[in-house]
Protein backbone atom coordinates (compact mmCIF):
# COMPACT_ATOMS: atom_id res chain seq x y z
CA UNK A 1 0.00 0.00 0.00
CA UNK A 2 1.23 3.54 -0.85
CA UNK A 3 1.85 5.76 2.19
CA UNK A 4 -0.52 8.71 2.47
CA UNK A 5 2.23 11.40 2.27
CA UNK A 6 3.34 10.05 -1.15
CA UNK A 7 -0.22 10.33 -2.41
CA UNK A 8 -0.46 13.94 -1.19
CA UNK A 9 2.85 14.76 -2.89
CA UNK A 10 1.74 13.14 -6.17
CA UNK A 11 -1.54 15.10 -6.13
CA UNK A 12 0.35 18.34 -5.37
CA UNK A 13 2.73 17.77 -8.30
CA UNK A 14 -0.22 16.98 -10.57
CA UNK A 15 -2.01 20.19 -9.49
CA UNK A 16 1.13 22.25 -10.13
CA UNK A 17 1.38 20.74 -13.61
CA UNK A 18 -2.28 21.55 -14.36
CA UNK A 19 -1.91 25.14 -13.08
CA UNK A 20 1.28 25.70 -15.08
CA UNK A 21 -0.43 24.38 -18.20
CA UNK A 22 -3.43 26.66 -17.65
CA UNK A 23 -1.20 29.71 -17.17
CA UNK A 24 0.81 29.01 -20.30
CA UNK A 25 -2.39 28.52 -22.30
CA UNK A 26 -3.86 31.87 -21.24
CA UNK A 27 -0.69 33.90 -21.79
CA UNK A 28 -0.57 32.75 -25.41
CA UNK A 29 -4.01 34.21 -26.10
CA UNK A 30 -4.01 37.14 -28.52
CA UNK A 31 -5.00 40.52 -27.09
CA UNK A 32 -8.60 41.58 -27.69
CA UNK A 33 -9.61 44.24 -30.19
CA UNK A 34 -10.40 47.57 -28.55
CA UNK A 35 -13.80 49.28 -28.70
CA UNK A 36 -13.62 53.07 -28.51
CA UNK A 37 -16.60 55.00 -27.09
CA UNK A 38 -16.31 58.67 -28.04
CA UNK A 39 -18.75 61.37 -26.87
CA UNK A 40 -19.61 63.63 -29.83
CA UNK A 41 -20.73 67.28 -29.49
CA UNK A 42 -23.35 66.81 -32.22
CA UNK A 43 -24.34 70.50 -32.12
CA UNK A 44 -20.85 71.40 -33.40
CA UNK A 45 -21.46 69.63 -36.72
CA UNK A 46 -23.65 70.28 -39.73
CA UNK A 47 -26.60 67.87 -39.93
CA UNK A 48 -25.33 67.11 -43.46
CA UNK A 49 -21.85 66.20 -42.19
CA UNK A 50 -20.17 62.84 -42.17
CA UNK A 51 -17.90 62.31 -39.20
CA UNK A 52 -14.58 60.82 -40.38
CA UNK A 53 -12.70 58.74 -37.80
CA UNK A 54 -9.06 57.69 -38.23
CA UNK A 55 -7.34 55.22 -35.89
CA UNK A 56 -3.59 54.56 -35.80
CA UNK A 57 -2.19 51.51 -33.97
CA UNK A 58 0.98 51.36 -31.84
CA UNK A 59 3.31 50.63 -34.75
CA UNK A 60 1.86 53.52 -36.77
CA UNK A 61 2.03 55.91 -33.78
CA UNK A 62 5.73 55.09 -33.37
CA UNK A 63 6.32 55.72 -37.09
CA UNK A 64 4.37 59.02 -36.95
CA UNK A 65 6.54 60.13 -34.02
CA UNK A 66 9.73 59.26 -35.92
CA UNK A 67 8.49 61.18 -38.98
CA UNK A 68 7.29 64.25 -37.04
CA UNK A 69 10.11 66.45 -38.36
CA UNK A 70 9.68 65.48 -42.01
CA UNK A 71 8.44 68.29 -44.28
CA UNK A 72 6.64 68.27 -47.61
CA UNK A 73 7.66 70.69 -50.34
CA UNK A 74 5.76 71.45 -53.53
CA UNK A 75 7.40 72.43 -56.81
CA UNK A 76 4.91 74.54 -58.84
CA UNK A 77 6.97 74.14 -62.02
CA UNK A 78 6.85 70.36 -62.01
CA UNK A 79 3.65 70.18 -59.91
CA UNK A 80 5.23 67.52 -57.70
CA UNK A 81 5.55 67.06 -53.97
CA UNK A 82 8.67 65.85 -52.21
CA UNK A 83 9.07 64.68 -48.63
CA UNK A 84 12.27 65.66 -46.82
CA UNK A 85 13.19 64.01 -43.52
CA UNK A 86 16.07 64.50 -41.08
CA UNK A 87 19.10 62.30 -41.55
CA UNK A 88 18.42 58.73 -40.51
CA UNK A 89 14.63 59.02 -40.89
CA UNK A 90 12.98 57.42 -43.89
CA UNK A 91 9.46 58.58 -44.78
CA UNK A 92 6.80 55.90 -45.02
CA UNK A 93 3.22 56.65 -46.02
CA UNK A 94 0.84 55.39 -43.35
CA UNK A 95 -2.80 54.52 -43.85
CA UNK A 96 -4.88 54.58 -40.66
CA UNK A 97 -7.98 52.52 -40.10
CA UNK A 98 -10.88 54.74 -41.22
CA UNK A 99 -14.59 54.69 -40.44
CA UNK A 100 -17.36 57.20 -41.27
CA UNK A 101 -20.53 58.04 -39.35
CA UNK A 102 -23.35 60.28 -40.70
CA UNK A 103 -23.86 62.96 -38.04
CA UNK A 104 -27.65 62.55 -38.33
CA UNK A 105 -27.24 58.98 -37.03
CA UNK A 106 -25.21 60.07 -33.97
CA UNK A 107 -27.06 60.85 -30.73
CA UNK A 108 -24.40 61.58 -28.13
CA UNK A 109 -21.50 59.19 -28.83
CA UNK A 110 -20.09 56.76 -31.34
CA UNK A 111 -18.74 53.27 -30.76
CA UNK A 112 -16.00 51.87 -32.94
CA UNK A 113 -14.35 48.47 -32.56
CA UNK A 114 -10.88 48.79 -34.03
CA UNK A 115 -9.57 46.00 -36.22
CA UNK A 116 -5.95 47.10 -35.63
CA UNK A 117 -5.65 48.30 -31.99
CA UNK A 118 -5.36 45.60 -29.32
CA UNK A 119 -5.52 45.88 -25.53
CA UNK A 120 -2.23 47.00 -24.04
CA UNK A 121 -1.22 48.96 -27.15
CA UNK A 122 -0.79 52.68 -27.80
CA UNK A 123 -3.25 54.33 -30.17
CA UNK A 124 -3.98 57.67 -31.77
CA UNK A 125 -7.48 58.61 -32.86
CA UNK A 126 -8.65 61.57 -34.93
CA UNK A 127 -12.15 62.75 -35.78
CA UNK A 128 -13.25 65.49 -38.18
CA UNK A 129 -16.33 66.75 -39.95
CA UNK A 130 -18.10 69.76 -41.46
CA UNK A 131 -18.85 72.34 -38.78
CA UNK A 132 -22.36 73.54 -37.93
CA UNK A 133 -21.74 76.76 -39.95
CA UNK A 134 -21.38 74.49 -43.01
CA UNK A 135 -18.07 76.15 -43.91
CA UNK A 136 -15.47 75.35 -41.28
CA UNK A 137 -14.19 72.01 -40.03
CA UNK A 138 -14.48 70.67 -36.49
CA UNK A 139 -11.88 68.14 -35.39
CA UNK A 140 -10.04 66.53 -32.51
CA UNK A 141 -7.12 64.18 -31.93
CA UNK A 142 -6.24 62.11 -28.92
CA UNK A 143 -3.92 59.32 -27.98
CA UNK A 144 -3.28 56.91 -25.15
CA UNK A 145 -2.79 53.28 -24.25
CA UNK A 146 -5.68 50.85 -24.49
CA UNK A 147 -5.65 49.46 -20.95
CA UNK A 148 -8.95 47.58 -21.36
CA UNK A 149 -11.00 46.23 -24.25
CA UNK A 150 -13.41 49.21 -24.01
CA UNK A 151 -11.99 52.73 -23.84
CA UNK A 152 -14.10 55.85 -23.33
CA UNK A 153 -12.20 58.72 -24.95
CA UNK A 154 -13.82 61.72 -23.24
CA UNK A 155 -10.93 64.05 -22.47
CA UNK A 156 -10.88 65.64 -25.92
CA UNK A 157 -10.52 69.33 -26.82
CA UNK A 158 -12.54 69.87 -29.99
CA UNK A 159 -11.39 72.63 -32.35
CA UNK A 160 -13.13 74.45 -35.20
CA UNK A 161 -11.28 76.20 -37.99
CA UNK A 162 -12.01 79.93 -38.35
CA UNK A 163 -12.10 80.54 -42.08
CA UNK A 164 -13.96 83.52 -43.47
CA UNK A 165 -17.02 81.91 -44.97
CA UNK A 166 -18.91 83.47 -47.84
CA UNK A 167 -22.60 83.73 -47.14
CA UNK A 168 -25.03 83.65 -50.08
Amino acid sequence: MVPFHWLKRAISVLLLFVLASACSATTGQPAANVTFVIPIPVESFSPKATLQVSVWNAQQVAMLDRQANCVVSYDPQTETEAVHCPEGVQYQKLTPEEVSFPVQAVTDNIQLTSQTVKTGEKYRIGLRGLSSDECNSTSVQGEGTATTSTITVDDLDWMTTLMACIEP
